[in-house]
């Protein structure tokens, strides 16, 4: 018999090398067991490496589940759920047990709907001009020219990132081979490997684009990747992060913003300005438009406005009984 950390292991391990899952893939499923164990050890009172599998019952499980419903996004709950049903279909295939607990296991989640984060257009200019009036806050002890650098770099990740609602790693993982410069289009590959073409339409933002790749070609880093950091390296997802979050501030916005906001802003506004949520949809590079739809609830500001301007009711004129 196997103890139930061993066997967690053993899990990631075929997930990495076995069934070649993506890095970040066997690092969420590596997060959501750690989870698990915890959760395990604490009601069994022993480590996990002194419990058996056979010991983690059914009813333990629905009890992880319903603990974690009431404590974590609906998202989250949903994915650790499926973890766990890809955790025990490995151990099924392995007859390392006899029978699978999730067999016929019916689980209800509490759905809540939570609705994205979004700026305004107004707030997202406010973003624009802290950073493009930021280069002298950058840093009095480097050297001019990596001055320029940064404050270039900077300011094209955050035109990119509203004029294309790249996910973060997505943008961090940029490499030169899928952004094509002549014919402005964004080669994304996304969640599940899968790919989309994204156009950049404003002549601002390539501006932006070439003035920072011309900065990196003075300082004479030579990388596949587009955006780096200060010695040349390609650039961390958390670091974007830290700027987008920098700018927000200098730009007087009291909410925390993120690289994800401006995704969230990028879908909002488009289906503000009337594009259809299929296109949207492929923007984003959701598989399923369910997932797209989340936006059709944020545009209360629009809803007022079509309301107040475009309602048949404004073309009655009943002055004449009213007054």
């Amino acid at each position: 018999m196997k103890n139930l950390r061993a066997t967690v292991n053993e899990f990631l391990s075929y997930c990495s090398k076995g069934k070649r899952l993506a890095r970040r893939t066997v690092e969420a499923y590596g997060y959501d067991l750690k989870s698990f164990l915890h959760y395990t050890e604490q009601k069994s009172g022993k480590k996990a490496d002194l419990i058996y599998i056979e010991e983690v019952s059914r009813d333990l499980i629905k009890a992880y589940i319903y603990d974690q419903n009431d404590i974590c996004k609906t998202k989250t709950v949903k994915r650790r759920i499926a973890c766990l049903r890809s955790f025990y279909s490995y151990l099924e295939e392995e007859e390392s047990i006899e029978e699978n607990p999730f067999d016929k296991l019916k689980i209800r989640i509490k759905e809540a709907v939570t609705l994205p984060e979004c700026l305004e257009l107004n707030e997202v200019k406010q973003i624009l001009i802290a950073a493009y009036d930021c280069r002298n806050h950058i840093s009095l002890s480097i050297p001019e020219e990596l001055t320029e650098f940064l404050h270039a770099r900077d300011i094209a990740i955050l035109e990119i990132l509203f004029a294309t609602g790249l996910r973060v790693h997505e943008l961090c993982n940029l490499t030169f081979q899928n952004f094509d410069l002549n014919q402005q289009a964004i080669r994304v590959v996304g969640k599940g490997q899968k790919e989309r073409l994204l156009y950049i339409g404003s002549g601002d933002v390539m501006k932006a684009v070439r003035r920072y790749l011309a900065c990196a070609e003075n300082l004479r880093f030579k990388s596949e990747y587009i955006f780096l950091n200060r010695w040349g390296a390609p650039l961390s997802c958390q670091s974007v992060r830290y700027m987008v979050n920098k700018y927000a501030n200098l730009a007087g916005i009291q909410r925390k913003v993120t690289p994800h906001t401006f995704r969230h802003t990028f879908a909002s506004l488009l289906l503000e300005e009337g594009v259809d949520i299929k296109y949207i949809q492929e923007f984003l590079g959701h598989s399923s438009i369910s997932t797209t739809q989340i936006y059709l609830h944020t545009s209360e500001k629009k809803k007022r406005e079509i309301f107040a301007g475009m309602h048949p009711r404004r073309k009655l004129d009943l002055r004449s009984v009213t007054d």
